[in-house]
């Protein structure tokens, strides 16, 4: 498994960030060996992070454009700027669970 995960900083509140997400979340699901995803926010410091998991590196580099134009598209809507973008191995997983709706 391999993840991307890219960095943000902004100052949208966690609703703002919902409406994007519920908005272009089907899209990014719908990317080829898309297994999984995890939005992370801390709305003090406006800082995020998304973790997009997909089934191998060679998958996750054959949407590299897609997952782009939706990047800049979710971050503009929100008024953020992605501060970085990278990509890991996954090594364990482990007990990862749908969220709690708030």
């Amino acid at each position: 498994m391999f993840a991307s995960v890219m960095t943000t900083k902004g100052h949208a509140s966690k609703e703002e960030y919902k409406r994007v997400i519920d908005q272009l979340l089907p899209r990014g699901q719908s990317l080829p060996g898309f297994k999984g995803v995890l939005f992370l926010l801390d709305e003090k410091s406006g800082k995020g992070m998304t973790i997009n998991l997909y089934e191998s590196e060679e998958v996750a580099l054959a949407s590299a454009e897609a997952r782009d134009r939706l990047r800049k598209e979710g971050a503009s809507q929100v008024g953020a700027s992605v501060s970085n973008v990278e990509g890991y191995e996954v090594v364990v997983a482990s007990g990862i669970a749908e969220p709690i709706k708030a």
